[in-house]
């Protein structure tokens, strides 16, 4: 018997392994790109001024701050 003699799969082996990884990884970055993209999207959007509205309404401001704080958000 000869030491280089192989009953494995030789070079088609490791191509087709090299092949498999690059899709896996393709595939792991396409999904979470997606997963992110899909996180992203479903949260909800909070505009400053029903912020500003609720702490009005709890209180913690009185209108005249609210007022201004409202007025320095839109000049962003």
């Amino acid at each position: 018997m000869h030491w280089y003699q192989s009953y494995g799969m030789g070079w088609m082996g490791f191509g087709f392994t090299g092949i498999v990884m690059i899709l896996l990884f393709f595939g792991s970055v396409a999904g979470l790109i997606t997963l992110s993209r899909r996180i992203r999207s479903g949260m909800p959007t909070i505009s400053v001024e029903a912020v500003l509205a609720e702490r009005l309404a709890k209180g913690e401001i009185d209108g005249d701050e609210y007022e201004r704080l409202r007025r320095l958000s839109r000049a962003r």
